[in-house]
């Protein structure tokens, strides 16, 4: 069997964005006592979800390829929704309420989020996964 290693970079690439999520679930208020921080970080563990998807992806790629689509699914969704913020804090300069310090957590860390979504839309669109199960299902 061989291995895709993109596929394992990009599992590693949404640990680190998870690490992003995180750090900006801390920045909320979880240092402070706040409990919207604390919501904040335990929705975000559902990114886990993707890196666990490409890990599998580069572990046994035609047994898994069937879920391409819905790593496409969730990395879209989650550009959409890096994108609200960063358009926001960037754009408005406007402080989101979950960004308590914007020298912390600022425009260049959703930018960093939003590039992990975009390499990781890169990887499965450049693989050809979605359209070849597709083209599978058909025959």
């Amino acid at each position: 069997m061989k291995r895709k290693p993109v596929f394992l970079a990009a599992s590693i690439a949404e640990l680190a964005r998870y690490a992003l999520l995180s750090f900006a679930a801390f920045d909320a208020g979880i240092a402070f006592g706040s409990p919207r921080g604390e919501v904040f970080r335990y929705s975000s563990s559902a990114q886990l979800l993707c890196a666990l998807g490409f890990f599998f992806l580069w572990l046994d790629l035609p047994r898994y390829a069937q879920f391409a689509r819905l790593l496409i699914v969730a990395k879209g969704v989650g550009l959409l929704l890096a994108a609200i913020p960063f358009i926001d804090v960037l754009v408005l300069g406007r402080r989101i309420w979950y960004i308590a310090d914007p020298q912390l957590l600022g425009p260049a860390a959703y930018a960093a989020i939003a590039a992990i979504d975009l390499f990781g839309l890169g990887v499965l669109a450049l693989s050809g996964l979605a359209a070849a199960d597709s083209d599978r299902t058909r025959s």
